[in-house]
């Protein structure tokens, strides 16, 4: 995987470094997967190049988010496909599949 590319927005490429700094910063203290992964990727490189590592992982996920319409599952959690929306009320009447009511 390579890190983040300089093409496109450079105010997200910023917004997103920012947002993984932050993370660094508190990941020590958690002990959630990714804090875990972030903590041993902290061990093994360099504190920037860990951000942009980061920044990368959150921005293929919020891409993957977006073009799926879906929500965000932590931790590996199954999606339910087949047009049907999870069971968060998050979701807005635009993403959610449409549903014909039959008439007896």
């Amino acid at each position: 995987m390579l890190g983040i590319s300089k093409r496109g927005d450079a105010y997200l490429r910023t917004l997103l470094i920012h947002g993984a700094r932050a993370v660094l910063k508190v990941a020590s203290k958690k002990d959630d997967p990714r804090s875990r992964w972030l903590q041993g990727l902290c061990d093994r490189r360099n504190n920037n190049i860990a951000a942009v590592a980061l920044a990368n992982k959150n921005a293929r996920i919020v891409w993957a988010l977006l073009t799926k319409k879906t929500d965000y599952q932590p931790e590996g959690k199954p999606l339910e496909f087949e047009g049907k929306p999870s069971n968060s009320s998050r979701l807005t009447e635009r993403t959610r599949s449409p549903t014909i009511a039959k008439q007896s």
